[in-house]
């Protein structure tokens, strides 16, 4: 029933062009009997492509969906668990093309829950876009910055506490080199959004998969037409990895291909004060090298905490018989240049791979079903399914991916900060927020994680314990802003938009972050009755905030009863209050938990 209504058939080229595999969209289009021949536009990548790929080989699906085309898995549902196709079917027995098509969109329509999109792209929204977009795998985090760069943005990757001395915020987290820049030439001009004209441009972000993917065709001021489809990823399987994947794609014209792809050792983390563009630069150079023509490496040291940062990149090109691989060898941005000619209507698919420590010789493939792999596990436990409310479901489904992919699965002694690792909001630094709202979700979904929060707050009593003693109390007071080993670093004051002095009193005035942090402590033993870690290391948490809030408390004898003043309440509207009702409230309840625990 299919057969007489396709249009041309498809297979792989018989140009020689380098070995062919299925996964390398390289096609030759023959237009079926009576049909004149379509243009070649019509098999190109792109979104909501008219091309439909039915195959019943793993490696076929992958190359379709290289391509950007829809790809029908045909057989059994396990044999394609590592490629995603968009629909699978056990045969072709009773399929309409009709039947097909509506199962189809059905299909896609269930997955706009998974998917934050934007199309067109707007420069004005750039930034906001770029946090949204950010990719990450809870050791570091990727804002979404175009990978050719564009003017105003703010490229950022962050590594779960990572930090430095900082002016004012006396530490922060540290903005490391940019692994994502690729810069393509075509013809000898630089594809750029901003030169040129857009003819079609989409970003989405697959939460599900914890994928950015983008598609932009593009013609260039001379008037070439390229189709490039983009995507990027933090390996959830292997932390350390990043990997980057480009397919371009000349429509109306042949030439040469030119992409430089390189780490950017010139960052830095914006400033508090006005104008923030005047950033801190935490880093000093200490090496760099290429070990092969593919391979290059950045190797950097904090300024101040002198940690050491390597950063190794790979780049590889399929389906070209010659491509000349040239290192660049450029001061703090070190690269590899990759030269090769593209006939029109043919693909190309450029792989980079980013290392922060560790390096990784797996192909893209295994890479990225390790990746899907781990995000399956995460998604099985931790999604929450809404009915009848699209936008509510994919906007909770953000949210946890947000969270996901700031979780310190390798580490318990780094938190979650407040902006997550999307962005240089509040420098990085923890709140009671990770305690009391971020927390309960891990306890839930996964304790592992919860656990590692909490085992942050026990590795940095002592610093609580010290700031106790600075503000003439015994026990543990935990800072209203931490980070990297639990001082107090909240601000005394910040710049207000016109320039002068704003008083910050948190850090002085809201002591109520102690029995946040013990409330995290109960919470999560009651949601995985962990007795083991009570007795290791909570018991010691409760008792000292406890003993914090005893010797804090000053006695009232004309009420008879214990008040808590000169304090701030979470709203942070009303400061210097005497008796704030949430700080009674979690004073009280924190010494009587600590009185049920001794006993």
């Amino acid at each position: 029933m299919l057969w007489p209504r396709c249009s041309a058939t498809v297979r792989p080229s018989s140009r020689a062009s380098g070995s062919w595999t299925s996964s390398t969209p390289s096609w030759t289009v023959t237009p079926a009997q009576g049909a004149s021949p379509p243009p070649i536009s019509s098999y190109t990548p792109r979104p909501g492509s008219e091309c439909l790929v039915i195959e019943d080989a793993a490696a076929g699906i992958e190359g379709a969906k290289a391509a950007g085309m829809w790809a029908v898995g045909l057989g059994p549902k396990e044999r394609f668990r590592a490629v995603r196709p968009d629909l699978v079917i056990p045969s072709l027995t009773g399929i309409t093309p009709e039947k097909l098509l509506s199962t189809l969109a059905a299909r896609m329509a269930s997955r706009e829950t998974w998917t934050v999109r934007e199309a067109p792209f707007d420069p004005k929204k750039q930034r906001q876009m770029e946090t949204i977009f950010t990719v990450g795998n809870g050791y570091l985090g990727t804002r979404g910055t175009l990978e050719e760069r564009y003017p105003g943005d703010l490229s950022a990757t962050l590594i779960s506490g990572l930090c430095d001395d900082a002016p004012l915020v006396h530490t922060e987290l540290v903005n490391t080199p940019n692994w994502t820049p690729c810069y393509l030439m075509v013809e000898g001009e630089r594809f750029a959004l901003d030169r040129g004209e857009v003819l079609a441009c989409e970003r989405n972000l697959d939460l599900r998969e914890g994928i950015l993917r983008r598609h932009v065709r593009w013609r260039s001021p001379k008037g070439h037409t390229a189709e490039l489809l983009i995507e990027r990823w933090a390996s959830m399987a292997e932390p350390h990895l990043c990997v980057l994947r480009l397919l371009v794609t000349p429509l109306d014209f042949e030439g040469e291909v030119e992409l430089r792809a390189e780490i950017d050792g010139m960052v830095e983390t914006p400033g508090v004060t006005s104008p923030t563009e005047v950033g801190l630069c935490h880093w000093a150079w200490a090496g760099q090298g290429h070990p092969s023509p593919q391979r290059a490496f950045l190797h950097l040291q904090t300024r101040k905490s002198e940690v050491d940062l390597c950063v190794a990149t790979h780049l590889a090109v399929e389906g070209r018989a010659s491509v000349r691989y040239v290192p660049c060898t450029c001061p703090w941005q070190p690269g590899v240049v990759a030269r090769f000619a593209l006939r029109r209507g043919e693909t190309a698919v450029i792989t980079k791979l980013a290392s922060l420590y560790t390096s990784s010789e797996a192909g893209y493939s295994a890479l990225l079903s390790k990746h899907r792999a781990r995000w399956d596990e995460l998604w099985e436990r931790c999604d929450v399914e809404i009915e009848g409310d699209e936008v509510a479901q994919r906007a909770v489904r953000f949210n946890l991916y947000h969270l996901l992919i700031a979780a310190p699965y390798l580490t318990d002694r780094a938190s979650i900060p407040a902006k997550a690792l999307s962005g240089f909001g509040y420098r990085g630094h923890v709140f009671w927020d990770t305690d009391v709202f971020i927390l309960p979700f891990f306890a839930f979904t996964l304790p592992e994680v919860a656990r590692s929060l909490l085992l942050y707050r026990y590795h940095t009593l002592p610093a609580a314990r010290e700031r106790a003693v600075q503000v003439g109390c015994e026990g543990a007071m935990y800072a209203w802003e931490s980070a990297d080993d639990g001082r107090e670093v909240t601000p005394k004051w910040v710049p207000s938009e016109t320039g002068g002095p704003v008083h910050i009193r948190c850090g002085d005035l809201e002591p109520h972050i102690s029995a946040d942090v013990t409330y995290a402590v109960w919470l999560y033993w009651k949601a995985t009755g962990d007795d083991v870690f009570i007795r290791d290391y909570g018991a010691e948490i409760v008792l000292s905030t406890a003993a914090f809030w005893a010797s804090r408390v000053e006695y009232n004898p004309k009420q008879g009863r214990y008040e808590i003043r000169n304090v701030m309440g979470p709203d942070e509207y009303h400061e210097q209050v005497d008796n704030n009702a949430f700080t009674n409230a979690m004073a009280q309840w924190n010494i009587q938990f600590a009185l049920e625990l001794w006993e």
